[in-house]
């Protein structure tokens, strides 16, 4: 169940959110569960139309002459996503409100700590860019099939040349961090912040991380359709 956490190729949101908190086992096996019913959950009520969405791509795949193919399933793909999203809203909730005090403050260390670090390699982000190289290949290659040589060369080169915005991702990481401490006492206001962190991530990015965000998304798109 847990592979519902993994992040998609362009995504904020991911599976390595979980290794910030350290579970105990009970912890562990209720997330388990509570995913699993989330997940047959998705199954039951939107499986048929996220086939029917990825065979109409399969289909539009096989259509030559296709110039914004790659972009536009790019945006259906995050479509789907957005909308399988707010399942796991439930899940998500009881693991927040089942840690400790000394579970969140470790949280609070971890997640401190990493922004320090990452921010130190700011000036070249060789590392950062690195991973983001190997989560686009891993995504395309997951959807679209296998990637000739020069096709990563290419997606290398675009990842090289066309700054992804870590500075202002960490920032926003910061932000989200300090909403979510001030949450916390406040069951009511900590359920919100959940909530709209799983079902509807982009609302709460801070302007200068959307803005950002957004220019790169239309690079993204440019190199996709090149």
């Amino acid at each position: 169940a847990y592979e519902i956490y993994q992040c998609d190729w362009s995504s904020d949101v991911c599976s390595s959110d979980l290794n910030y908190f350290d579970l105990n086992q009970d912890q562990k096996k209720k997330l388990d569960k509570d995913l699993n019913d989330d997940l047959n959950r998705l199954r039951a009520e939107r499986f048929k139309q996220i086939a029917k969405s990825l065979r109409t791509l399969e289909k539009k795949s096989d259509q030559p002459g296709n110039a914004k193919f790659l972009s536009s399933s790019y945006d259906e793909v995050q479509q789907i996503y957005k909308e399988s999203s707010p399942y796991f809203k439930d899940s998500t909730q009881n693991l927040i409100f089942s840690l400790s005090d000394s579970q969140f403050t470790g949280f609070q260390a971890k997640l401190r700590k990493e922004i320090t670090e990452s921010r130190k390699t700011l000036p070249s982000a060789r590392e950062m860019n690195d991973e983001l190289i190997d989560r686009y290949q891993i995504g395309l290659q997951y959807w679209f099939g296998d990637l000739r040589e020069d096709q990563k060369d290419l997606l290398a080169k675009f990842v090289q040349e066309k700054r992804y915005p870590w500075k202002e991702k960490l920032k926003n990481k910061e932000a989200l961090l300090e909403s979510f401490e001030e949450s916390r006492p406040n069951n009511v206001k900590m359920k919100k912040f959940v909530s709209e962190y799983i079902a509807n991530y982009d609302s709460l990015r801070i302007p200068e991380y959307a803005n950002a965000m957004d220019a790169y998304q239309k690079d993204l798109h440019n190199f996709l359709d090149s």
